[in-house]
């Protein structure tokens, strides 16, 4: 038996609840595919070893990172296209939304933040021109507009990028990208303090309870 579909195998729902583990299982298959394809995609000739129980190989593949960067060339592969493999597909899949915490390396950061906000606007990625108060986004409403971006205040990091609700589409990739280098551009950084955080819809589940009572069966199995 499939191993996505030998988890399931104990879940015996009907109807709508067994269609969404349905929808589920296959949302987990694809996903692995995705990955397999990327690992065939970049493999080498290399051994894969343990970074836990190597940290030599740590080391090598860390430096190998930074020569990487230093020469201008890709760390990673960056994806325009059918980045979720098909998880993400505004058609049949589920929309997703980002945001991005950072702290500032310059000297004013009341200044900086002022141009990362005018920034976004003049390129067509947000609405406003100024940082938002925490949380602005969810108590003006959520839209799955390009400029629906915003900057908002958070008082544990420097500021907080919230992003609308997007698709697995080039143009949300470009847009994703685009505000990273304006965030970067005025001295945004990645700290100890700073993280992102991904929500995912489950505008199908609803109200009911059991479907969500199922989901965290499955994730803490």
């Amino acid at each position: 038996m499939d191993p996505v579909a030998e988890s399931y195998a104990d879940i015996r729902p009907v109807g709508a609840e067994q269609e969404v583990l349905i929808d589920l299982a296959e949302a987990r298959q694809r996903a692995g595919q995705a990955q397999q394809h990327l690992r065939e995609q970049w493999a080498d000739d290399t051994v894969e070893v343990s970074y836990t129980d190597n940290p030599a190989a740590f080391q090598h593949a860390y430096d190998e990172a930074r020569s990487r960067r230093e020469r201008g060339e890709q760390v990673i592969p960056y994806m325009y296209e059918d980045a979720t493999d098909g998880l993400g597909e505004r058609e049949g899949g589920r929309a997703f939304g980002v945001e991005i915490e950072f702290d500032l390396s310059g000297a004013d950061d009341n200044e900086a933040r002022e141009a990362i906000a005018r920034d976004l606007y003049a390129a067509g990625l947000s609405r406003h021109r100024t940082q938002g108060r925490y949380h602005a986004n969810m108590y003006e409403g959520y839209t799955d507009a390009p400029n629906g971006w915003r900057l908002e205040s958070d008082s544990t990091v420097a500021g907080e990028i919230v992003s609308p609700i997007m698709y697995d589409e080039p143009q949300t990739w470009r847009n994703f990208e685009k505000v990273c280098e304006i965030v970067r551009r005025h001295g945004g950084i990645a700290t100890y303090n700073t993280g992102g955080h991904v929500h995912v819809s489950l505008h199908d589940y609803d109200h009911t309870v059991e479907n969500h009572n199922r989901l965290l069966r499955l994730n803490t199995a």
